[in-house]
């Protein structure tokens, strides 16, 4: 499943060195970026339709130690929050599949900048799957301060018991 937001019907400027029409492509966007005035690169060659720009590869490599935090990054940026938390590698139960044209274009472009170094991908992939909802998880679960003027640091917990 791909979000909208990250996926346009034609780009007005095909990246550098795609040679194909740019009417008959649609473009996949990074969910979280913006271009910064630098003109779009297709991310992990032309072939995947996905791009980015190149302050975002920066980022990533020189944020990331290995190849597996820099496809991790790289995934934040190209999925949305909603899709990390339904989603994993192939899908099934109550998890959709994301968007293999996105995880192929990473993948080719982690083995570029690591020199065609493995990565375990169902791994990588799920374990940032599974950290967005352990996230959501604890941030769901985390004691929230109400104040009040009778009460003064109440959790929302305690306010439901005081109410009962």
């Amino acid at each position: 499943m791909m979000s909208l937001l990250n996926e346009q019907a034609h780009m007005p400027d095909a990246p550098a060195g795609d040679s194909r029409n740019q009417d008959q492509i649609n473009w996949i966007y990074p969910a979280r970026a913006t271009s910064a005035g630098q003109p779009p690169v297709p991310l992990g060659g032309p072939e995947q339709g996905v791009v980015t720009y190149p302050y975002i590869l920066a980022q990533a490599k020189n944020k990331s130690k290995t190849p597996e935090q820099f496809f991790k990054i790289l995934m934040g940026i190209y999925f949305t929050e909603e899709e990390l938390l339904n989603g994993n590698l192939h899908g099934g139960g109550t998890h959709q599949a994301l968007s293999p044209a996105i995880i192929s274009a990473i993948l080719t472009e982690t083995k570029k900048q690591y020199g065609g170094v493995q990565v375990k991908l169902y791994r990588v992939v799920n374990e940032k799957c599974g950290r967005m909802r352990a996230t959501l998880k604890a941030r769901m679960n985390k004691p929230v301060v109400l104040m009040d003027a009778n009460q003064v640091g109440t959790t929302v917990r305690e306010a439901l018991e005081l109410i009962d």
